[in-house]
């Protein structure tokens, strides 16, 4: 994925009628806050992307965690509705706003805007 991480909305109804541009301000806030080193940020209508420093596993999966938290505890409208909450039988309920696009086909979709 060239170094770059790319997430987009959870909710595909709310992914394909929210633009994330409107809400610019805040990513771009957000990704500052909690990986000041990241270069190449960028947002797009249905998802954002940066490259982060080399982290170790376990750093760079705290840093996710909390950009998550802060994106979501600064864009209340959009969590109230695009926010999906998932049961776990070991760990307690777990709510999530974005995640890492991974499809093949949505990937390659994500990767070519980044290379214009």
């Amino acid at each position: 994925m060239n170094g770059f991480m790319i997430y987009e909305l959870v909710d595909t109804k709310m992914r394909d009628s929210f633009d994330l541009n409107s809400v610019q301000k805040f990513i771009l806030e957000a990704i500052a806050a909690v990986y000041s080193e990241a270069t190449h940020i960028r947002v797009f209508d249905s998802f954002y992307s940066f490259k982060p420093p080399v982290l170790s596993d376990a750093e760079r999966n705290r840093r996710v965690r909390s950009l998550g938290r802060m994106l979501a505890r600064n864009m209340p409208a959009l969590t109230r509705l695009a926010m999906r909450s998932y049961d776990s039988g070991k760990h307690a309920r777990s709510n999530q706003l974005f995640k890492a696009v991974k499809g093949k086909k949505r990937l390659s979709y994500c990767l070519e805007l980044l290379a214009k």
